[in-house]
């Protein structure tokens, strides 16, 4: 008659670090494609203010603003959209609530990550010598 052997120690300890790291990866990737989709968004600037008092401020400043500084440049209309949304952002106080323009946004996103990827390896590990 043949037995079955039960799994080696070894082999089941290297399941289930394969088990949470799968699991892990699974569960970011769709937090980066729940991201990419909420995130993503077709709104384009076209340089029109709605606001009355905007309207007014960006006209007098193209109007009467003076370069004193040699490095001085006008901001582009898509500065001017950021810099519109991070006052508005801003307006709320929430130290957790901010808005990067895009450059700063992919920079903080691989930050990001490469702080996550760097903390499942060290819970990887921590849980391979746990058993």
């Amino acid at each position: 008659m043949y037995t079955f052997s039960p799994i080696p120690k070894t082999s089941k300890k290297t399941i289930r670090i394969i088990g949470i790291v799968i699991i892990v990866t699974t569960l970011f990737g769709i937090g980066v494609l729940v991201g990419a989709t909420v995130g993503a968004s077709s709104y384009a600037f076209d340089g029109k203010v709605e606001s009355k008092l905007l309207s007014q401020v960006k006209k007098t400043l193209d109007e009467k603003f003076v370069f004193w500084k040699a490095s001085s440049t006008l901001p582009t209309d898509k500065e001017l959209e950021y810099g519109m949304v991070k006052g508005f952002v801003d307006s709320y106080k929430d130290p957790y609530t901010v808005f990067f323009p895009p450059s700063e946004a992919k920079s903080f996103a691989e930050n990001v990550v490469a702080s996550v990827i760097a903390r499942i390896t060290f819970i990887a590990k921590s849980y391979a010598n746990f058993f």
